[in-house]
């Protein structure tokens, strides 16, 4: 069941269900989402882009990009009720997994405007369909299943690809830089100053075409806000390479490279 919750303050969506203890068999699982979060994703990219594609149905349409957000974001919570965790490091190669949190993929053209063309991903990532395939995968008769698992864990370690979880992103004492809430790209320092840019010229054309006609223009404090600390996600991530330690979940003999500190040049910036 995906259900969907008329809201006008904050709150989380969720992905649960019942589970019976004594095997592990999901009897109903059940996904919560509600309005305000589809209201908040349109008044993201309306504060970076302005009210003028609202409602075309085009390229840039500010409701089209927060529907294809929702999209994404049910994608996530059907991945809670089928036993994934959040993959915070999965925007460090690629969009890898609907388990980060993923901030808008905000591009700047040649001309130096802002294009929200690719905004958000489509469909499920590299990281899930591995997750998937080591949860729920069947094996022949005769086959050695921890074998298969075994393989099916060292793909999903393989060439670079990283999980990190909530413990790694969420503290304000975490110190890997490659796990974060809210980021894209592989580097901190580069992603932030990506973001920056984007603020720049987003608060360089703020004005009264960021609210529709017909709205108090008292809400454009609403609208300003979320412009004003668009860099706020990056700015933590940046942080936590300074004296940061990159690490992943190694077990002995699993090839996964040891811990080690953020290159002093990453840390420089």
């Amino acid at each position: 069941v995906i259900q969907w919750v008329q809201r006008a303050t904050r709150g989380w969506s969720y992905g649960g269900g019942v589970i019976d203890p004594r095997t592990g068999e999901m009897i109903k699982v059940h996904v919560t989402l509600d309005s305000l979060r589809i209201r908040q994703d349109r008044l993201l990219i309306e504060g970076l882009v302005g009210t003028d594609k609202t409602g075309t149905g085009g390229p840039g349409d500010p409701v089209q990009i927060a529907l294809a957000r929702i999209r994404q974001l049910s994608a996530h919570e059907v991945g809670h009720t089928l036993g994934l965790a959040h993959n915070f490091a999965a925007s460090t190669w690629g969009r890898a997994s609907v388990m980060d949190y993923p901030a808008p993929q905000v591009d700047i053209t040649a001309g130096g405007e802002l294009d929200l063309s690719n905004a958000y991903a489509v469909g499920v990532g590299a990281w899930d369909v591995q997750s998937i395939r080591f949860a729920y995968s069947q094996f022949a008769p005769g086959t050695d299943e921890g074998q298969q698992l075994e393989t099916i864990l060292r793909e999903g370690t393989s060439g670079g690809k990283r999980f990190l979880s909530d413990r790694d992103a969420r503290p304000s004492g975490a110190a890997n830089p490659y796990a974060a809430l809210w980021d894209n790209g592989p580097d901190p320092v580069e992603g932030l100053r990506h973001e920056l840019a984007v603020r720049k010229i987003a608060l360089a054309h703020f004005g009264l075409h960021n609210v529709r006609p017909g709205v108090p223009l008292a809400t454009l404090q609403e609208v300003l806000a979320p412009v004003y600390f668009h860099h706020r996600y990056e700015l933590t991530r940046a942080a936590k390479a300074v004296g940061g330690l990159d690490y992943a979940y190694n077990v002995r003999g699993d090839g996964q490279p040891p811990s080690h500190a953020v290159p002093a040049a990453t840390q420089r910036g």
